[in-house]
């Protein structure tokens, strides 16, 4: 009997503890890349066979547009780019950091012309009826290094290294985000209102825009406070572009309601039996 009672415990113990590791899985991992919306590189050779310092590669444009303003000029006017990512199903981000990306003409890489990013998060497309600001603003410096990308952007068959592409991490910190999609806006700030920064495309071997491209540029008219939104079309192929952004963080799943209820009774499980074996 008393082998019985022993192999019952062992076999309770053993249930119990696969209740826990199950649990487990719905606590956030490490924080991680959860979303790359895609490179600029279109690798160390350009069209003309010009081969990138060691070490880097090109940004080679298509023909048509170099880049799009992200940032405010001397007149007040501001420009800023957006582009979306989806938190799938039954999931949970909670995102520690966003890195975007940006150029300025005619700067070294030894230190970076990027001094701030500020960044909102959408939740519909912005500028659509019915989307709105979930979080964050366009005054906040939340940047916490610039880095050199490693990139140079270039116009196509005349490629130089006026262009370099720096890589911004933005604090996210108190970040989280259910189930949909959500718009990421973010605005450059640079040493002085005279230097502009610029953002580029997502580059896709083979093809002339990613597939599902629906990147956007908003333009702020400081004389009339008017802003008004469009889609970042390259000119060079006539196609809207997708605008390289990466999501940083945790993510966890959200347990079906019986499967919670599951867990909890597993829990419970576990402290009366180590209760019961104390006495």
């Amino acid at each position: 009997m008393s082998s019985l009672l022993s192999s019952c415990r062992a076999a309770s113990v053993v249930s119990v503890l696969a209740l826990v590791i199950a649990a487990a899985s719905f606590l956030p991992a490490h924080a991680a890349v959860l979303f790359n919306n895609g490179s600029a590189s279109t690798g160390p050779v350009t069209a003309n066979g010009t081969v990138a310092p060691t070490g880097t590669t090109w940004a080679e444009s298509s023909g048509g547009t170099i880049g799009w303003s992200n940032s405010t000029n001397s007149s007040g006017n501001r420009f800023t780019l957006a582009d979306d990512f989806t938190v799938a199903a039954g999931t949970t981000w909670s995102v520690s950091s966003i890195n975007v990306f940006a150029y300025v003409t005619d700067v070294g890489i030894d230190s970076s012309p990027i001094t701030g990013v500020s960044l909102r998060i959408w939740s519909g497309t912005p500028g659509a009826g019915g989307a709105s600001v979930i979080w964050g603003d366009l005054t906040t410096n939340l940047m916490t290094s610039s880095t050199f990308a490693s990139i140079y952007r270039s116009e196509l068959d005349f490629p130089d290294l006026q262009r370099p592409l720096w890589d911004q991490s933005v604090a996210t910190n108190g970040l989280v985000l259910g189930q949909g999609t959500y718009w990421v806006e973010w605005l450059t700030t640079t040493r002085s209102t005279s230097v502009r920064a610029f953002g580029v495309p997502v580059h896709v071997d083979g093809l002339a825009a990613a597939p599902g491209s629906n990147g956007m540029q908003s333009s702020y008219v400081a004389a009339t406070g008017v802003t008004t939104w469009s889609q970042t079309i390259d000119s060079g192929v006539q196609q809207v572009q997708d605008i390289p952004f990466v999501i940083s963080g945790s993510v966890s799943a959200v347990p079906e309601p019986a499967t919670a209820a599951l867990w909890l009774l597993g829990i419970g499980a576990l402290a009366a039996l180590a209760r019961r074996r104390l006495t």
